[in-house]
């Protein structure tokens, strides 16, 4: 019910000509509040379950449920600086193959997709677990999917329902310390990827760690150099670090090739 509700009453608000993204940006703010709060306060109920459903549809929203729907307004802010920064570094070009993968609301792929030329064999997919994101990055893409551009996939990292060296370039923004096997990911992305291909990594690691404190993310799996280690064993080359600047914030770029033949 509760749900429904506040659907509602986005709709409403939206009808009277409030805009999407002054909503977007009311949720974030009450988003970033309700964090804190709920690690401090989360021995007490009903703190506790709040803190709980953050954690767990963090990483995989639920679908039809409220909190699935407050992440994905979150994300549509907190994850657009990353999101724009890994499509414009990735420098993609009409006619890449590219790959995302935990795409959330559809962002990065939306913007990757107004690159690229279906004349010229250019195509974005993306694969993310979550059904509730998938289904709102469905809503957004309409477009882009019925031109054939873009195609999206429910699924999982570690085992891409895609053929082996089928991508130009894979990116992600802020998924990788969801993965319980990080190296085993890693493998199957380079998998996917061309020799010579490029996957780019973004993430605000003053976020990360502010999630980390606050008990919502693994600090061992939210760990730089351990996803350092996982891409290099599991035999990207060429693995390099930049910190960027975007969306007032410090990013981290991650640079990783597959090895050219």
């Amino acid at each position: 019910m509760s749900f429904r509700c506040f659907r509602l009453l986005i709709h409403i608000l939206r009808e009277m000509g409030v805009a999407s993204d002054i909503l977007n940006w009311c949720v974030f703010r009450i988003f970033m509040l309700l964090v804190p709060l709920c690690m401090y306060a989360r021995k007490i109920w009903p703190f506790s379950v709040l803190h709980k459903s953050i954690s767990k549809n963090l990483g995989r929203p639920d679908n039809g449920t409220l909190m699935s729907l407050l992440i994905k307004q979150f994300l549509e802010v907190g994850n657009e600086a990353a999101e724009t920064l890994a499509v414009d570094k990735c420098e993609i070009q009409s006619s890449d193959k590219v790959l995302e993968v935990g795409f959330g609301p559809g962002l990065g792929i939306q913007k990757a997709a107004s690159l690229i030329d279906k004349s010229c064999g250019g195509h974005v997919s993306g694969v993310d677990y979550s059904e509730s994101m998938v289904s709102a990055a469905t809503e957004r893409l309409t477009q882009e999917i019925h031109d054939g551009l873009v195609d999206l996939q429910h699924g999982s990292v570690a085992d891409l329902p895609y053929d082996s060296n089928s991508f130009d370039k894979i990116f992600h923004c802020n998924v990788f310390y969801f993965w319980d096997d990080c190296v085993g990911c890693c493998s199957e992305l380079l998998r996917v990827l061309k020799p010579g291909g490029l996957m780019l990594t973004t993430l605000n690691p003053n976020a990360v760690a502010n999630a980390v404190s606050f008990d919502i993310l693994n600090k061992q799996n939210a760990n730089i150099p351990n996803y350092l280690a996982a891409l290099k064993q599991a035999g990207f080359v060429n693995v390099v670090v930049v910190d960027q600047h975007r969306g007032g914030a410090v990013h981290v770029c991650i640079y990783a090739w597959a090895r050219k033949d």
